[in-house]
């Protein structure tokens, strides 16, 4: 075993350390842009949701029957 420094990444996913503030933030930014370019959709354009943050959503608000899926 061998000392290779400070830990940047690893098992797919970035460590940020911010010794100052004590604090530890974990990123997986490259794996998803990755992701992103094995199926050709890095030039894609973002999309604001449909649907309100708000809005509660409940069980029984999903369809519960074929009709009512389609």
């Amino acid at each position: 075993m061998r000392d290779l420094g400070p830990l940047s990444y690893t098992l797919g996913i970035e460590v940020i350390r911010d010794r100052a503030k004590r604090k530890i933030y974990l990123s997986q930014r490259k794996h998803l842009e990755g992701v992103l370019e094995r199926f050709n959709h890095t030039v894609t354009r973002p999309v604001v949701t449909p649907l309100d943050k708000a809005t509660p959503l409940s069980k029984e608000d999903s369809p519960s029957t074929a009709e009512e899926t389609e």
